[in-house]
């Protein structure tokens, strides 16, 4: 059986981008169970809900995309995030992958690279969970 990402939440202060990623997602497939666009939401909605994948971006309210990566892998140490940003500075970049993030997009990446990189975390998801 070919498993895919069953359930995504995207967490974005921005309705486009939440949006966006919503179209791509389910064009792939793919099922959006929830939408945040805060951190303290998306923790909420993540430790209920319990997502194959979470679309994080960095700088959400109440919450930083940092703390709420750092809470998300304290506590579900396997979770598979994908960090969404406009911020492309190595540093935050190396940091949320040090944290535990998966994989980077930049908001100005194309769509089919989007897609790769959904997949490439979905093809390594169903390599290390399955």
């Amino acid at each position: 059986m070919d498993k895919k990402f069953i359930t995504t939440i995207i967490c974005d202060d921005e309705i486009q981008m939440r949006e966006y990623l919503k179209e791509i997602v389910t064009e792939m497939g793919y099922e959006v169970i929830a939408e945040a666009n805060n951190g303290e939401e998306v923790i909420q909605l993540y430790n209920e809900k319990k997502p194959d994948l979470l679309f994080l971006a960095v700088n959400i309210p109440y919450k930083n995309g940092f703390e709420v990566l750092e809470e998300i892998i304290k506590l579900h140490p396997q979770a598979f995030i994908i960090i969404v940003s406009s911020l492309a500075d190595i540093e935050t970049i190396t940091r949320c992958i040090d944290i535990g993030a998966y994989n980077y997009i930049r908001k100005d990446t194309s769509r089919e690279k989007i897609k790769s990189i959904i997949k490439e975390t979905r093809d390594y998801y169903l390599r290390e969970k399955l």
